[in-house]
């Protein structure tokens, strides 16, 4: 672990810069930060005078996280710090939170122990402040919702169900640096692992391999194995207190690697271990099967057929949101006429389809799209993720339901009217 170093004494940038970031910290606190203007040089320089460094990334010890996994998160943390703000008003970043904002409440705590209130202002102030100090209200969870997430973000990103899965622990400690009067914070970030679970099924007389579904470890949550409640599954049931373990096969996963053809491995990672972990929405394919959903800001992606076997739930594959057997699908196929094997002839099957084909030349596609409830996916991923139109692909599609028309006008040929 890196040694963890601190400034002794401030200088007049440093003093500055602590200056603007005490006022935002008060209005973070929701006090009148013109309380701060109030103090005196050498009162503000004692409440300045603890810089804390950045938030550290280490490996938590017997836990296996490749380097450059490691480093890629540090690196997406010093951006995120330094660009995302606990208050986008002040424009205060996380980064001046850490370094300097908590520091600055940890000396005005001492201050208020010292009895070091020089005015009427201050006495009012500090009299509610130790109140709120004594009601834990000073660091709520408020603050740091976008942080966790950031990291839950980042674990998930490297996270593969049939492998490894991640998390982390975030900790900090009061320190008190030598060479200064002052107290700073030391925040340390450990990345841990935990390896897959595998067992063997039986489905349909053959023999098959999946793994358990496992959640990792963060600020709020111990590491966990998914499980998922009869009556989620089956509402109806409701007075029934089962759960089942989930497992997935690795045919799923390649299933939905294939279909989310546009997006690289750790994007893809992420949306499969939000969905997979979280989203538990069901649905009737269909075939009459029940179906756990897919889906990334309540919009569908597709859906996963599963068995139960006695107290464990094996996901089998992927379906994408226009198969025949979802339920979206199921329409489209009926307003169209489109069977599996013309879907995956047009490649309407993959997520590149939807961000390729300029529908506005396909009106008839367009139109059956948003009446199946098909269309706020490709929306949701317009927004995501950007792609130039091929217009070869574009004409190509056009071509198929131009020529599928004329097939459909010859087997139903209109009746003339004077007949």
């Amino acid at each position: 672990m890196p040694r963890t170093t601190f400034k002794s004494g401030i200088s007049k940038t440093q003093f500055e810069r602590g200056c603007a970031i005490a006022r935002k910290m008060l209005r973070l606190l929701g006090y009148d930060s013109a309380v701060f203007d109030e103090f005196s040089k050498k009162q503000k320089e004692f409440l300045l005078g603890s810089e804390s460094p950045p938030p550290i990334v280490e490996v938590e010890r017997g836990s296996l996280v490749p380097r450059r996994y490691v480093s890629a998160i540090r690196g997406e943390l010093h951006e995120f710090l330094n660009s995302v703000y606990v208050d986008p008003e002040t424009k205060f970043s996380f980064m001046e939170l850490f370094t300097y904002g908590i520091p600055f409440v940890l000396m005005l705590e001492v201050m208020n122990h010292k009895n070091m209130a020089i005015g009427a202002r201050h006495v009012e102030f500090f009299e509610r402040f130790g109140k709120d100090v004594q009601k834990n209200e000073l660091f709520g969870n408020k603050w740091f919702d976008d942080f966790y997430l950031f990291l839950e973000f980042e674990t998930s990103l490297y996270s593969q169900v049939n492998f490894r899965t991640y998390g982390y622990g975030f900790s900090y400690d009061i320190v008190r640096p030598q060479k200064q009067a002052g107290i700073a914070m030391r925040i340390e970030i450990k990345l841990n692992s935990q390896e897959s679970e595998s067992v063997y099924f039986t489905h349909n007389a053959i023999r098959r391999k999946a793994f358990r579904v496992q959640v990792g470890s963060n600020a709020r949550y111990e590491a966990a194995y998914a499980a998922l409640p009869h009556k989620s599954l089956f509402p109806e049931s409701e007075n029934d207190s089962r759960e089942y373990n989930l497992y997935i096969q690795s045919h799923a996963i390649q299933r939905f690697k294939e279909r989310m053809d546009v997006f690289e491995t750790t994007e893809r990672n992420h949306i499969f271990n939000t969905s997979i972990t979280f989203v538990h929405g069901i649905a009737k394919g269909s075939d009459g099967n029940t179906l756990l959903s897919c889906a990334v800001r309540d919009t569908s992606l597709g859906y996963y057929p599963f068995v139960i076997k006695d107290d464990k739930l094996f996901i089998l594959s992927f379906l994408p949101i226009v198969s025949t057997i979802a339920p979206e699908g199921a329409k489209l196929n009926r307003l169209l006429g489109l069977a599996k094997n013309d879907l995956i002839f047009l490649g309407m099957d993959r997520i590149s389809f939807f961000l390729t084909v300029d529908f506005d030349k396909i009106p008839v596609l367009r139109d059956a799209l948003e009446e199946a409830g098909i269309w706020k996916m490709k929306q949701m991923f317009d927004e995501i993720r950007t792609m130039n139109i091929d217009e070869a692909k574009t004409e190509f599609v056009k071509n198929f339901f131009r020529k599928l028309a004329i097939r459909k006008a010859a087997h139903f040929p209109k009746l003339d009217s004077g007949n």
